[in-house]
């Protein structure tokens, strides 16, 4: 029996086909592996077939409890990297995630990460977990599947209504094509909104207050994938343990930093391994 979790995480696992080559990802599945890599006890509940092949590699680990709830599909996405913007396809999609699929030990528990692929789970998940620290990354809320699949920016009823009991919203300037406006309108109704830029920093809204952070300097970029959901988790388990915002947002940048300089989770096991832990 693994210990009951410090930091449940919500959201479809994926499978992405690249070319030829099938990942395990979703930002669900990655921001566990990093919780765990700062030796967090992370939960998470998704939906997809329980056996999954591409799934061992997060249920297996000692730090993470999967939770899956019944499904006979993994929400499959076709990514294309060959033009200058990435092409994101949507394949197949899991079912929805209800309050009736969390197990009661994930509940009230010090943080939770909200991490939406395509929708999948919102106010009602918010409202069940009861978390004291609830970050959402909102890619999720910000996009849909046109009429063939394809991944197009859109506003969902979650990124209108902004559920209550959030305490920060994570987006990136990618995301939307107005995904300023769209952190401005957030600010008014919660007290951290961060749009991350990539090498350019993040925009953070605190209690309607802007500022501009300069990005943490990498010594290579290599893979960006992941860096956001680092971003999102690191700056929740930062506020969880009292930490000024500011300074959360900072440190989190240099989490998400650290996972850009090689493929899977960077450098991060090596700057930031069981860094972090929450009560």
């Amino acid at each position: 029996m693994k210990q009951v979790p410090s930091l449940v995480v919500i959201g479809h696992v994926a499978q992405d086909h690249i070319g030829q080559h099938i990942r395990l990802g979703g930002a669900a599945s990655f921001a566990a592996q990093a919780a765990a890599c700062l030796g967090v006890k992370t939960g998470v509940v998704t939906v997809a077939p329980e056996a999954h092949p591409l799934l061992q590699e997060i249920k297996n680990h000692s730090l993470i409890d999967l939770h899956c709830a019944p499904s006979q599909t993994i929400t499959t996405f076709a990514l294309d990297y060959s033009g200058s913007i990435r092409k994101v396809t949507l394949l197949k999609q899991a079912p929805n995630i209800m309050p009736s699929d969390i197990p009661e030990r994930f509940c009230n528990r010090p943080v939770s990460y909200i991490a939406p692929v395509i929708g999948e789970c919102g106010k009602e998940v918010i409202e069940h977990l009861k978390s004291e620290v609830t970050i959402v990354g909102a890619q999720g809320w910000l996009r849909q599947a046109g009429t063939k699949g394809q991944i197009e920016p859109a506003l969902m009823q979650d990124a209108r209504i902004v559920p209550p009991n959030i305490s920060a919203i994570v987006c990136s300037e990618l995301d939307h094509p107005d995904s300023e406006d769209i952190a401005q309108m957030w600010a008014t109704k919660i007290d951290v909104v961060a749009l991350t830029r990539g090498a350019k920093g993040i925009t953070l809204f605190h209690k309607q207050v802007r500022y501009d952070l300069p990005a943490t300097a990498v010594e290579r970029e290599i893979d960006p994938t992941g860096a956001g959901d680092v971003f999102g988790v690191v700056l929740g388990l930062c506020l969880a343990q009292g930490n000024w915002v500011q300074e959360s947002a900072r440190i989190a940048m240099d989490a998400a930093a650290a996972v850009v300089e090689n493929f899977g989770l960077g450098t991060l096991p090596q700057k930031f391994s069981g860094k972090f832990s929450t009560k």
